[in-house]
């Protein structure tokens, strides 16, 4: 098949760039899933980061299109609240008042208490200062034990210990961890550090405090290496020796530049903690780079201390006998993988005394994505080795008496290697029986299913708790059918009855001292509530979760969808396309809620939204300048050869014409002013400017409206031809039809030519009907389309011989086997034209159906007489010539003849006295063009 341009840039290139589009995101989804929701924050591809947002997005869009629900009954927010502040008093509040809500919580039948506050200080307490300073003036007397007594009844920390160690069984405690100064953990360190960072956790004080509390994370290590996460027993204690060096060298720096800002060398307890986490950070950035080789970027300095022991490490350990000091390195650091879990390098825990009084604890930090919203929540994160549960997690397990089973299985698809990944996260009783399943990442996150905006959960006042009456005040949201939404509603409760059995989390929502979040459904969201939602969560089990197998299944979705997709917009219109996507996107977000995110699986529909839009706005662009610059191109080809309505058919139906040479069959059609050299002599240039444009403009006019296309002007002659650029399959009834109205139109205007005295006019047609070459041709500076080939020359030739029978209107043979039978013709001859070997039969052309009756007897008696003339009977063809040129009149009715008949009586009295040759085929030569 001959190749067209322009049918690749219409069909095939838009085929392509809808097929990159479609390959370009499969190659962003497949990266977008190998990468983890941190990873993707802050991805090196801009595309995989706008992509993670705007799936984030679309999360929030359809949290909010399923509107608010519902939250669970037996979570509670106990509330620190501008009605709490008013009856006791500003915050932070005596650790007494409390003790008193611990108290009155759990002889009201109170399942947990979780608390989102921490007493990480002492009380100033100034009873206890007092007391003790007059024990002091007064030195030893008979009434120290009623001091002391008092002292003790005095220590709000003790007491509130001795009720939180009372009920220890249904308190959690509360503590956090600072990001800010240590969080951000390398992910792409190798996961022998961590061993490092494990014992730089167990020098800690905090680590001995935090282990106290009882374990509720148990692990499965399915991984594929088998060996002992420890380190050698030498190298422990030269990293603990390090630890010191590196210690004492903070301590110096410290009071150095203390020194240096004139500042005093006796710290403050401020400055002391400010050392204490310089010390800290100098040796947790240590771990960042232990056992880094000498010529390594960010090189271990106490290398060596490690390189030295080697011999020890050979003696000690089976395993390293054999190897050198680097081949046991390497060794040592690829046999143990990272975890994908958060990392996490300072706490901050409550007081001693109140930490040891309690059995279980939990983090109240939130996990806030890159835009500030809360849509996950990490349920553990480590330190070193060492996992610890969030509040929310350690609240729900309180309550119902569960503890986590972690299966941990080595992670190879992850960008940054290979890593120790969340598999599954069980649920498993007192008997060790597994109750259920949470649907976490490999991360451990857990999505959020948001119950709405605030007071889905029943909010109650502190300060309702600490109040002597018998009932207290509830608030949360109620719907309303009548409004048809949700509404705020306060109701009474009785205090033991509403107590009972109910998960309270403490919390502050007062203005100014609650923790502001950000989630989809309200920017202004009490922290406090966060952790209700996720104990509400893993109540309900009604977990936002993804599919195991979406990345497989999306992947081979992107390709199938795309790939359709673009075949659809490439060959359809663009309100098509527009119709078509539309429809095709509110399908795809129907199915998406009716078969997935109702049912608590979350799909990525980023990517077909996005491959949606895309194929469609790109292919949509691409058609509408290159349509466009393709109208412009046909409008300045077509706009001067064809009438506005063909060029809007064109521009309508493009296929049907081809820029470039083809192959067409047209009627060529050419017209000549006879006599013109000697009519423009005797004119003016403007006359004779004026009388081609008064001709031309009718003539071309008459053209246009038969569908006809303007070759060129040749001076007075007119060259067109029908059947291009628009293919028809009536081009030669066409041809004729603009024939005889150019006739009817020169009659009149040889009337217009007489009135103003100008010279009389009169035009010769020719048309040919045959396969020419049609197309934009010329050289590569100028083109014109055009039509080339021999039945075009044979058009002109007849033309030229009109004058020669005397006839208007001359076709040949092939247009004659075209015409519809409504035309009028006469063959007139057999002719063998200049340059041509085989011989053309003619015909005069006299009229559509209207010819008039004088016309067709002539036409009668010409036929008889060129019967006989072909039949060598000259005589008797001469009687009828005769009688056909007695009838031909012109047009006022007066005798004219007939110029082909006379034509024939001459040829036939010439034969009588010169007989043709025996082998005389009836063909006539011509001899000029």
């Amino acid at each position: 098949m001959k190749f067209s341009f322009y049918r690749f840039k219409k069909y095939i290139l838009p085929l392509l760039i809808g097929t990159l589009f479609t390959l370009t995101i499969c190659y962003l989804a497949i990266n977008f899933y190998a990468s983890g929701v941190d990873k993707r924050e802050a991805h090196p591809n801009i595309a995989i980061q706008f992509l993670h947002r705007l799936d984030q997005a679309t999360i929030d869009w359809r949290l909010r299109f399923r509107g608010a629900r519902k939250g669970s009954s037996d979570v509670v927010i106990l509330a620190v609240d501008e009605k709490a502040l008013t009856q006791e008093g500003q915050w932070p509040w005596p650790r007494v008042k409390f003790k008193a809500v611990i108290e009155r919580l759990m002889q009201g039948g109170a399942r947990v208490i979780g608390l989102d506050v921490i007493w990480s200080e002492p009380e100033q307490n100034n009873s206890v200062h007092a007391l003790s300073k007059l024990r002091t003036e007064m030195g030893t007397t008979d009434h120290d034990h009623l001091i002391n007594k008092f002292i003790g009844q005095s220590r709000t920390d003790s007491i509130l210990a001795n009720t939180i160690k009372k009920h220890n069984d249904s308190i959690v405690l509360g503590n956090f961890f600072n990001p800010p100064i240590l969080g951000g953990f390398d992910r792409s360190s190798h996961g022998y550090k961590n061993l490092c960072f494990e014992e730089l956790y167990r020098l800690h004080p905090h680590s001995q405090l935090m282990d106290e509390h009882e374990p509720v994370i148990s692990t499965i290590d399915q991984t594929l290496i088998h060996a002992s996460d420890e380190i050698p027993e030498i190298w422990a204690e030269v990293l603990i020796e390090n630890f010191e060096k590196i210690k004492q060298k903070t301590e110096k720096d410290f009071l150095e530049q203390r020194k240096k800002k004139n500042k005093s060398l006796n710290l403050s307890k401020t400055a002391k903690i400010e050392l204490d986490q310089e010390i800290l950070l100098s040796q947790w950035n240590y771990c960042r780079r232990w056992l880094h080789l000498p010529d390594h970027e960010r090189p271990d300095e106490h290398f060596e201390s490690y390189k030295s022991t080697w011999n020890i490490v050979q003696e000690d350990e089976e395993t390293y006998q054999k190897m050198s000091f680097e081949d046991g390195l390497d060794h040592f650091k690829a046999k143990i993988h990272n975890s994908k879990i958060e990392m996490i390098g300072h706490w901050t825990i409550n007081i001693p005394e109140i930490h040891r009084a309690a059995k279980y604890s939990g983090y109240f930090n939130a996990k806030q994505d890159s835009d500030g919203t809360i849509r996950r929540s990490f349920l553990m994160v480590r330190t070193g080795k060492s996992l610890f549960p969030s509040m929310s997690l350690m609240t729900y397990l309180r309550a119902t008496n569960q503890k986590i089973q972690l299966t941990v299985t080595e992670n190879k698809k992850d960008t940054d290697g290979k890593f120790k990944a969340i598999a599954k996260l069980e649920l498993i009783d007192e008997d060790g029986n597994v109750t259920g399943e949470v649907p976490v990442d490999k991360d451990g996150h857990l999505a959020i299913n948001y119950a709405g905006p605030q007071h889905m959960f029943p909010h109650l006042s502190i300060a309702d708790v600490l109040n002597d009456e018998e009932t207290l005040s509830v608030t949360t949201k109620k719907y309303d059918k009548v409004l048809g939404g949700w509404k705020q509603v306060t109701e009474e409760h009785n205090k033991k009855e509403f107590y009972k059995n109910k998960i309270f989390v403490v919390g502050a929502t007062a203005v100014g001292i609650f923790d502001l979040r950000v989630t989809p459904f309200e920017e202004d969201y009490p922290g406090v509530e966060t952790h209700a939602n996720i104990i509400d969560n893993l109540i309900r089990k009604d977990f936002l979760k993804r599919h195991p197998n979406e990345e497989m299944y999306m992947i081979l979705f992107i390709l199938v969808f795309g790939l359709g997709l673009t075949v659809i917009v490439s060959k359809f219109g663009a309100v098509t396309g527009v119709v078509s996507a539309s429809s095709v996107l509110v399908l795809l977000g129907w199915l998406d809620w009716k078969y997935f995110f109702t049912q608590g699986t979350v799909i990525s529909i980023v990517f077909p939204f996005t491959l949606l839009i895309g194929v469609y706005t790109v292919l949509t662009i691409y058609k509408y300048f290159t349509e466009e610059r393709n109208k412009k191109q046909l409008k300045g080809t077509f706009g001067k050869y064809v009438s506005p309505a063909i060029v809007e058919e064109i521009l309508a139906h493009p296929d049907n014409i081809e820029l470039g040479g083809r192959k067409e069959e047209v009627t060529v059609f050419f017209s000549d002013v006879r006599g013109f050299t000697t009519i423009s002599e005797t004119l003016t240039p403007t006359e004779l400017s004026d009388l081609l444009n008064d001709y031309l403009t009718p003539m071309t006019e008459i053209i246009f409206s038969n569908k006809g296309t303007l070759d060129k002007y040749i001076g007075d002659a007119i060259m067109a031809f029908f059947g291009a650029p628009i293919a028809s399959n009536t081009h030669a009834d066409d041809a004729c039809r603009a024939s005889l109205q150019n006739i009817e139109r020169l009659k009149v205007l040889q009337d217009e030519l007489k009135k103003k005295d100008l010279p009389h006019i009169d035009v010769g047609i020719g048309l040919n009907t045959g396969e020419v070459s049609v197309g934009n041709m010329g050289s590569n500076i100028v083109r014109n389309y055009t039509i080339m080939g021999d039945a075009v020359n044979l058009g002109a030739r007849l033309e030229g011989i009109t004058k020669q029978y005397g006839a208007r209107i001359i076709i040949s043979e092939f247009t004659e086997k075209q015409i519809s039978r409504s035309f009028i013709t006469r063959e007139v001859d057999c002719v063998r034209v200049k340059g041509k070997l085989k011989p053309v039969r003619i015909y005069e052309l006299l009229g559509e159906n209207d010819a008039p009756e004088n016309m067709v007897e002539v036409a009668k008696w010409f036929k008889e007489g060129y019967q006989l003339y072909h039949q060598k009977n000259w005589n008797e063809a001469i009687e009828k010539f005769k009688k056909a040129s007695s009838l031909r009149q012109n047009p006022e009715g007066t005798a004219q003849g007939d110029p082909s008949s006379i034509i024939y009586i001459k040829r036939c009295q010439n034969y009588l006295q010169t007989p043709p040759p025996d082998d005389w085929d009836g063909v006539f030569v011509m001899t000029t063009k």
